[in-house]
């Protein structure tokens, strides 16, 4: 039986921060297509199939999938497979999402010019911040990586391939209550899972 030192029924591998009792708000596996009725395309092809919640629309602009759930203050956590290359990549989720004047971005991108990188972004209704640290890892079809990021410490982006950790930490805003937004951009990906926890405090 896996641990669980603050007793919030999260193991301790899974909780975000020690002490405060957290909330597991969702886990999804996407296992099954009912899971995701009521979700929202705002655009591209998303569908659920082969265990996996998969974007397949690779043409420029962002492709955007949530659910219908506004969540508190939250840290997330889910891995994807990277599809179709080319330039101008980026895969990954935002958070805290309100008509674009607010949201805290955890991202893998490959930007002509700019390298592969991983970003921790926070928008917030009067400053807006970028943190941008060399992804050293492999952005390729076929790849998968792991995103974490945790407003708990710092809104800290993390991003996990094989023993490839690489963190991005912006922490000029606080993060607050939203929706939580899949996105790619000028590629496709298979999502294979996400697990979200309300944050206490």
């Amino acid at each position: 039986m896996d641990p669980d030192t603050d007793g919030d029924l999260i193991g301790d591998a899974c909780d975000p921060q020690m002490g405060p009792i957290d909330h597991l708000a969702l886990f999804n596996g996407f296992y099954y297509p009912v899971t995701i009725n009521g979700w929202t395309a705002t655009s591209g092809t998303w569908t659920l199939y082969s265990n996996a919640l998969h974007q397949d629309a690779p043409a420029p602009g962002d492709r955007m999938f949530a659910p219908p759930t506004l969540y508190n203050r939250i840290a997330v956590a889910t891995s994807f497979v990277v599809g179709a290359s080319g330039p101008n990549r980026a895969i990954g989720f935002c958070s805290g999402f309100v008509t674009g004047a607010q949201q805290y971005c955890c991202t893998v991108q490959d930007k002509s010019g700019g390298g592969q990188e991983v970003v921790s972004t926070s928008v917030y209704p009067t400053y807006a911040n970028q943190t941008k640290v060399a992804w050293t890892g492999t952005f390729n079809v076929g790849d998968r990586i792991a995103l974490v990021q945790n407003p708990a410490n710092g809104n800290k982006c993390e991003a996990t391939q094989g023993v490839v950790d690489v963190v991005a930490t912006d922490s000029i805003g606080p993060s607050t209550a939203g929706k939580l937004e899949f996105f790619t951009s000028s590629t496709t990906a298979a999502y294979d899972y996400v697990h979200i926890v309300e944050l206490a405090n």
